[in-house]
């Protein structure tokens, strides 16, 4: 029996296949490499004002080309929000299962380390990975251009 979420999952994965129809391969991937190249600016300011930017100049064009740009935008988005997000999942569970296996200078007796509420040692600052910091460059970048499209 199929669940609501895997019948959700089939309707997005169809509606997203037709709508990407009515694009070029070409203009599909220019996509793809412009929202990869704003997601991995890692200034938040640049990468704010290279989107502005861009939708500017998409949303000056004539006869519905700014609608196709932000319809083709938000897709290709998502679609790339979706694989570094998997990606970033697979990479944490490799790194923690590489964590948790003992090398041989490892199998002494180890004290556990006095963890705080968010499950890090106390003290020290967790880094965020790359992964991590795309992932949230790229929510940033569809609340913005939601923002900017709404107010045109």
């Amino acid at each position: 029996m199929k669940t609501t979420r895997g019948k959700k999952e089939n309707a997005t994965a169809s509606t997203t296949a037709a709508a990407m129809a009515s694009y070029s391969d070409k203009e599909v991937e220019e996509m793809r490499d412009l929202i990869v190249s704003l997601s991995l600016e890692s200034n938040d300011h640049e990468r704010r004002t290279r989107v502005r930017d861009v939708f500017h100049e998409a949303l000056a064009r004539p006869n519905g080309m700014p609608k196709r740009f932000s319809d083709l935008f938000d897709t290709v988005l998502t679609q790339v929000g979706d694989q570094v997000q998997m990606e970033a999942k697979k990479k944490f569970f490799e790194d923690s299962a590489a964590a948790e296996t003992p090398s041989e200078d490892e199998v002494e007796v180890e004290e556990e380390p006095v963890l705080s509420s968010e499950g890090e040692q106390e003290g020290e600052l967790r880094l965020k990975s790359p992964e991590e910091l795309q992932l949230w460059a790229l929510v940033d970048m569809m609340v913005q251009s939601k923002t900017i499209v709404k107010k045109q």
